[in-house]
């Protein structure tokens, strides 16, 4: 039986402080690549980058910062193109696989029935992720949508047992390489940042790729879980237009629903007096329902 072939792709931009314990968490894997994509960043990244001696490793170094959309865009084109694997693990730079990944995820049973994996996604003090918990179903009413938030494991993953999934996140995303070189069009880089994952996965689902979500492999996402804000600002631009530009990408096979956006948006206004700067959250949340609804993308703050 021949090895199985694995490379990591990960995207960083402006975070050096987490990309070196990234790199140190990864390096220690077996994967056979490991592809870093250096999204222009201006804060030592490429120089730390280049200093590195490891000959799995991959540097891509944009000229532009293209956003996580554009980053795993170009990854996704660069292993296509260059490197030969079975399979693809995909996380940000700010994430960390468990040691012996690889062997872990080799040693599981059933794997190659699915098409793509997600991870089990754990905050620094061993919580679930919410923020990439794939979901099982979208909620559609409004009754759907008020289960949704008195028990949202009823569409969400639970974090304990394998389940077929609808979406995944890209932090944590284990992938077949053929499947992601045949789709990396479904990958829309105009996005910038937010719901590139969400739509690239429903993509999936849509043309009838297996989906399963795996507890059995974790990644530790270094992220502040005490943070209420969204901050900077801008941000919830990209969440809000990039919403509404579910019907640009799927018409009426889009995967939400009026009643979804509409309480999403609700959310989202009524979160603009915690925020640092309320005024210029509230100037980028209206300015990106007129581009949503216009369907523009792109970066666009």
């Amino acid at each position: 039986m021949c090895k199985m072939r694995t490379v990591a792709l990960i995207v960083t931009y402006n975070r050096l402080d987490k990309l070196m314990l990234c790199w140190a968490s990864t390096a220690r894997q077996s994967f056979d690549d490991i592809v870093i994509v250096n999204n222009a960043s201006t804060d030592g990244t490429k120089l730390w980058l280049d200093a590195i001696v490891d000959p799995r490793l991959h540097r891509l170094h944009l000229s532009d910062n293209s956003g996580g959309a554009g980053g795993f865009k170009k990854g996704a084109q660069f292993i296509k193109d260059t490197i030969s694997a079975d399979w693809v693990f995909i996380y940000d730079d700010d994430a960390y696989p468990q040691d012996d990944i690889v062997e872990c995820f080799d040693r599981l049973s059933e794997v190659n029935r699915y098409d793509a994996h997600a991870a089990k996604v754990i905050d620094l003090s061993n919580n679930i992720c919410k923020m990439n918990a794939p979901w099982i179903k979208y909620p559609v009413s409004f009754k759907e949508n008020i289960a949704y938030l008195r028990e949202p494991h009823s569409y969400c993953v639970s974090g304990e047992r394998r389940e077929q999934i609808i979406s995944f996140s890209f932090v944590g995303l284990i992938i077949k390489k053929d499947l992601l070189c045949n789709t990396t069009d479904y990958i829309h880089d105009d996005l910038f940042i937010y719901f590139d994952d969400v739509y690239y996965s429903y993509h999936l689902h849509l043309r009838g790729s297996r989906l399963n979500y795996l507890p059995e492999i974790t990644f530790t996402h270094d992220i502040n879980t005490n943070v209420k804000s969204i901050n900077p600002g801008w941000k919830v631009y990209y969440l809000v237009r990039n919403l509404l530009l579910e019907n640009k990408y799927f018409g009426s096979e889009r995967p939400f629903s009026l009643c979804f956006i509409c309480m999403r948006l609700i959310k989202y206004f009524t979160i603009s007096v915690r925020q640092p700067s309320p005024l210029q959250y509230i100037k980028y949340f209206f300015k990106a329902i007129v581009d949503g609804r216009s369907l523009k993308s792109g970066r666009r703050h």
